[in-house]
């Protein structure tokens, strides 16, 4: 009971700015399509600070395939881009679905990039590239989770 306690207080002393936000994007029921984007704009809580960006995938048991293909590109203040590959495995080689959850959802997180300044990355875009999917569905949602570095 005492452990909860410190716990607690602890969390409650920390600044906001110190913990990690997300932002989340839901794909088209009807189907993502390879030509459109989802945009997310990461929250930070101190623009003089740097951050690590994560990519966070979550998919339905209803996702048809084992693996996922995306192009993010973190676009900054200046227009610049920065584009990063991301190759998900959603599936071992039996089609048990990897990754944590249970029941019909399951989530993946990949790293995007280190040490960025907001400045650098004031918007995420992401862009499927599943081969000979033009509409690809079972996903239930794409999100940035921006880590403050200390």
């Amino acid at each position: 009971m005492m452990l909860l306690v410190v716990a607690i207080t602890i969390a409650a002393c920390t600044r906001p700015e110190a913990l990690p936000t997300a932002v989340t994007a839901t794909p088209p029921a009807a189907g993502w399509h390879a030509g459109t984007a989802l945009r997310l704009k990461p929250h930070y809580g101190d623009s003089t600070r740097h951050y690590d960006l994560r990519l966070d995938v979550r998919h339905t048991t209803a996702y048809r395939y084992r693996d996922l293909h995306l192009l993010v590109d973190l676009i900054g203040d200046s227009g610049k881009v920065t584009r990063r590959v991301v190759n998900l495995e959603l599936a071992d080689g039996y089609g048990n679905w990897t990754g944590s959850g249970f029941g019909t959802l399951y989530q993946h997180s990949a790293i995007l990039a280190a040490n960025v300044a907001p400045s650098q990355a004031r918007t995420v875009a992401v862009w499927q590239t599943m081969d000979s999917v033009p509409n690809l569905t079972g996903l239930d949602a794409i999100g940035v989770t921006a880590f403050p570095i200390f």
